[in-house]
């Protein structure tokens, strides 16, 4: 139930702000491979495409072809703009699943993913606030 009011609170909190740009690609910076572990083949891994997200969990694919990407949103405060988070659908302009929380520019930090509607990311609650490694 606390996910769901954050999550409520979250989406609350950006449509307020209008932050976002609509339909943004994703950093070039961020684009890849990213896995709890690089090396274990059946570790979960996020896959950052030009526009679309895809997650491998549990051997299942998972396809999200909406991403809208905020450089100065997180949680409804405003942040520095040195940062990316990615605002994630099943499909563009649909619910909204999960945030991927990407590091700083030019460094080497982890990814997160972070809750959204619990309908929409059913298969993947488990990963949440993990640290996603960039696979080279």
């Amino acid at each position: 139930m606390r996910r769901l009011i954050g999550s409520l609170a979250l989406l609350f909190s950006l449509a307020m702000s209008g932050a976002a740009a609509n339909a943004a690609e994703i950093p070039a910076e961020f684009l890849g491979q990213w896995s709890t572990d690089c090396r274990d083949e059946a570790a979960p891994r996020v896959f950052l495409e030009r526009q679309a997200v895809r997650l491998t969990v549990d051997g299942h694919a998972h396809a999200f072809q909406g991403v809208e990407v905020s450089h100065t949103w997180y949680g409804g405060a405003k942040a520095s703009g040195n940062r990316a988070w990615l605002l994630v659908s099943r499909q563009p302009g649909g619910m909204f699943a999960f945030i991927a929380a990407l590091p700083p520019y030019g460094t080497d930090g982890s990814l997160m993913l972070e809750g959204g509607v619990e309908e929409e990311m059913r298969e993947m609650l488990h990963l949440m606030d993990i640290p996603f490694i960039r696979c080279r």
